[in-house]
């Protein structure tokens, strides 16, 4: 029979970040879906209502479905969503490949670690390019 290791943990600093990045992972997507889901009703409504609704509540709806959009698109919350997953999952291989592959180094994880890092980054406005006109 072949010789049986015992996996060895994964410095604790590498294991406390899963959950952190798991959970700034899912926050991002419950952002991202539910002003998607915002935008879409919204859009619905105006559509569907707007002799119903009168002006004010058309403007109002409006402004919602536009701030909804807006937020998505100016901080590319999508990306940052996928890219938070992807760091998690990075990271989460690279802790359970440490742990049960004696050939994975410390070095490996931390590499992995700092291409985790990479795929997060940093949060960037992108400002609109065109002035909105008045309806």
């Amino acid at each position: 029979m072949g010789e049986q290791t015992v996996p060895r943990e994964a410095p604790e600093g590498y294991k406390q970040l899963l959950p952190v990045w798991n959970s700034l992972a899912k926050s991002l997507q419950r952002t991202y879906v539910a002003l998607g889901i915002v935008a879409t009703v919204s859009s619905l409504v105006v559509a569907t209502f707007t002799d119903e609704l009168g002006p004010m509540w058309v403007k109002v709806v409006s402004f919602i479905l536009a701030l909804s959009i807006g937020l998505i698109t100016a901080f590319d919350i999508g990306a940052k969503a996928n890219g938070a997953r992807g760091a998690w999952r990075l990271l989460n291989a690279a802790v359970l490949s440490y742990e049960n592959d004696t050939g994975f180094t410390i070095q490996d994880l931390y590499k992995q670690y700092v291409a985790g890092e990479a795929l997060l980054g940093d949060i960037k406005y992108n400002a609109p390019s065109v002035t909105p006109q008045k309806p």
